[in-house]
C-alpha cells in the first residue's frame, strides 16, 4: 500500500517535472521567436539612416539653391532677362499722410 502510493506520487512528480520542462522550452521557443519577429535588423536599421542622411542633404542643398535664387541681384538679373528695365529715376520719398478729420463737437 506504502509502495504503491509512494510509486503513484513518484509518477506525478516525473509527469510534472517533464511538463515543467515542456513548458519552459514552449515559453523559451515563443518569447525568441516573437523577439526576433519584432526586432529591427541591422541591415533595415543602416539602411534607414543613410536615407535619412541623403534627405537631410539634398534639404540642405534644395534650401542653398533657394537662397541663392531669392537673393536681391539674382532677381534683378532674372527681371532684365524678362525684359523689365531697370529704374532711372531717383525714388520719391512720400511724406506723411494727412487725414482729414471732422471738428469734436
Amino acid at each position: 500500500m506504502k509502495k504503491d502510493k509512494s510509486q503513484s506520487d513518484l509518477r506525478t512528480y516525473k509527469i510534472i517535472a517533464k511538463a515543467s520542462c515542456l513548458f519552459f522550452v514552449a515559453c523559451f521557443l515563443g518569447q525568441f521567436i516573437m523577439g526576433n519577429r519584432y526586432a529591427v535588423k541591422n541591415e533595415v536599421l543602416q539602411e534607414s539612416l543613410e536615407k535619412k542622411m541623403r534627405l537631410e542633404r539634398e534639404i540642405a542643398l534644395l534650401e542653398h539653391r533657394n537662397s541663392l535664387i531669392s537673393s536681391l541681384s539674382a532677381v534683378e538679373e532674372r527681371a532684365l532677362e524678362m525684359g523689365f528695365v531697370s529704374m532711372e529715376a531717383s525714388v520719391m520719398r512720400i511724406g506723411p499722410v494727412v487725414v482729414a478729420a471732422l471738428p469734436d463737437n
